[in-house]
C-alpha cells in the first residue's frame, strides 16, 4: 500500500485525530487551512484527513480544495452529519467518524478510490429513502430516492452506497 511510502496529511486544529494517528507514518500535520494548503503543495500526498470543522470556513471547503487538486480526503466527522451531502458533492468518497469507524479502513478506501460512508453516518443517508421513513417526510419512496440521487449525482457509486440507486 503507498500510504506508507507517501506522507499523509492530517488537518485537525484541536488534536482530536490524534490517537487515530498515531500510527501513521510519516504524517503531515496542519492546524488551518492556509497551512494545509501549503503542505500538500509541498508534499503532495495521496491522502489527507481533514478534520469537518477546521477553522475558519470549515473542512468541507479544504477537502473539496484538495480533491480537485488529486489528493483522495478522508472527512472526518464527529456528532454532526450536516456536512456529509456537502462534501460528497465536493467530491469527498470517503467520511467517517475516527473514533467509531478508525482510520486505517477509511484511509485504504480513499487511496484505492472507493466510497465509504462511516457506520452512523450511512445510517442518516438511507433513511431518507427508505420506504418506512418517507412518508414521515410527506414524500413517496421514489420521490426521496430521486431527491437523495441528485444531491448524490456527481457519483453514482455514493449514491448507490447510499440505497439512493
Amino acid at each position: 500500500m503507498t500510504l506508507d511510502r507517501k506522507p499523509v496529511l492530517v488537518a485537525d486544529h484541536s488534536g482530536w485525530l490524534t490517537p487515530a494517528i498515531a500510527t501513521l507514518r510519516p504524517v503531515v500535520e496542519a492546524a488551518d487551512r492556509a497551512s494545509a494548503l501549503r503542505e500538500a503543495a509541498r508534499i503532495r500526498p495521496a491522502v489527507a484527513v481533514v478534520v469537518a470543522d477546521l477553522p475558519p470556513e470549515g473542512g468541507v471547503s479544504l477537502a473539496g480544495q484538495l480533491v480537485a487538486s488529486g489528493v483522495r480526503v478522508v472527512l472526518a466527522v464527529r456528532d454532526d452529519t450536516g456536512p456529509v451531502v456537502a462534501a460528497l458533492r465536493a467530491g469527498v468518497r470517503v467520511v467517517v467518524d475516527p473514533e467509531q469507524d478508525g482510520l486505517d479502513g477509511a484511509l485504504a478506501a480513499a487511496e484505492r478510490g472507493d466510497v465509504l460512508l462511516g457506520r452512523r453516518l450511512a445510517a442518516h443517508l438511507p433513511a431518507v429513502a427508505a420506504p418506512s421513513q418517507t412518508g414521515q417526510l410527506g414524500l413517496a419512496p421514489k420521490t426521496a430516492r430521486r431527491r437523495v440521487a441528485r444531491i448524490l449525482a456527481p457519483d453514482p457509486r455514493i449514491a448507490r452506497a447510499a440505497g439512493a440507486l
